[in-house]
């Protein structure tokens, strides 16, 4: 019998015949945490196509961008392994970000024509009787043309932050810390699609039958255009706001930057909170959804370095999950 330790007095006993455990040892020397995520998230799109192929649209955009990637991966992981492939160890360290990206712009199809029961009035009501009203309706009072800029422009910091703090910490050459980075952060994207479908909550500005624009009284030709790419764009996925993934993400990259890159931590600070208030400002999310975002960051950077830990076997991956704790360059990519 045997078992995998993640600290705090948390083990997990299983039985693993000797073949099995052979071949789990094979692939964890291959492959990395979240590049089996996104292989069965691939595997599980594949499926939905063929089930609900009568009613799924699917773009050539999403076929051709996955395809691109699964070549790109399957060189990698065969020529990372060899001397001076420094550009290939680069590329695969950040497929990641792109297997989110293509994930969600396949997930969106699907969600857009599945039989899913919308919860937007529990999310409502939570938040009423949480709060006794709607937090988002608390900023009515600041709309005004240049709060829309500011508060538009820290949402739109969702794109940037993650992915600048994790070259930051690449530079830095502290794998551990990387690695466990992007295992929190993609963790945090690929639980929020399944949340996407187990809760499907649509945005608080539906509630209303005025455009986002009118109900933020957006006279700005290009506030218009960035908020009907939010609203209505290629990539909106209808209901998809339980968990709050951009509230998730940022609560990783503020957590992470305090533990692990200081000076960086007081860069982002103002950017991270401006963008947690423009998703009530903007009426994009309710509170619990914050609330569900932030407890699914909380799990994922503490369950990152354990994970991590246990498939690499080194125990520097948890040790790096302390703040200020020394980091040797040493553990193996």
């Amino acid at each position: 019998m045997r078992g995998v330790d993640f600290g705090g007095g948390v083990r997990l006993k299983c039985g693993v015949p000797a073949e099995a455990t052979g071949w789990l040892n094979g692939l964890r020397r291959r492959l990395r945490p979240e590049e089996v995520m996104l292989i069965l998230y691939t595997v599980a799109m594949l499926v939905m196509m063929i089930v609900f192929r009568r009613v799924v649209r699917l773009g050539f955009h999403t076929v051709f961008g996955f395809s691109i990637m699964a070549i790109i991966a399957a060189w990698l992981i065969w020529r990372v392994d060899k001397a001076g492939q420094r550009a290939a160890r680069f590329l695969r360290d950040f497929i990641p970000f792109i297997g989110c990206v293509l994930v969600y712009e396949n997930l969106h199809e699907f969600l857009r024509d599945l039989p899913l029961t919308d919860r937007t009035q529990w999310a409502l009501q939570m938040d009423v009787a949480i709060f006794g009203t709607l937090p988002c309706y608390w900023f009515e009072r600041w709309i005004c043309g240049p709060m829309n800029v500011l508060m538009l422009g820290c949402y739109s910091m969702h794109y940037v932050m993650a992915p600048v703090l994790s070259v930051v910490l690449y530079r830095a050459r502290s794998e551990a810390v990387f690695r466990n980075f992007m295992l929190a952060v993609v963790g945090v994207l690929y639980v929020g699609y399944i949340g996407y479908v187990l809760v499907p909550v649509s945005p608080p500005l539906v509630l209303q039958k005025l455009s986002l624009a009118e109900q933020l009284n957006a006279n700005s030709a290009a506030v218009r255009a960035v908020l009907e790419a939010y609203t209505n764009g290629p990539l909106r996925t209808p209901c998809d706001c339980f968990p709050s993934l951009h509230t998730g993400v940022t609560v990783v990259v503020l957590v992470s930057a305090w533990r692990h890159a200081r000076r960086w931590f007081w860069v982002v600070l103002p950017f991270g909170s401006g963008l947690i208030l423009a998703t009530q400002y903007a009426r994009i999310h309710f509170a619990i959804d914050l609330v569900a975002g932030a407890a699914l960051a909380a799990v994922m950077i503490w369950a990152a370095p354990r994970v991590n830990a246990w498939w690499f076997g080194d125990a520097r991956y948890r040790k790096s999950s302390v703040s200020g704790s020394p980091e040797p360059a040493a553990v193996p990519r």
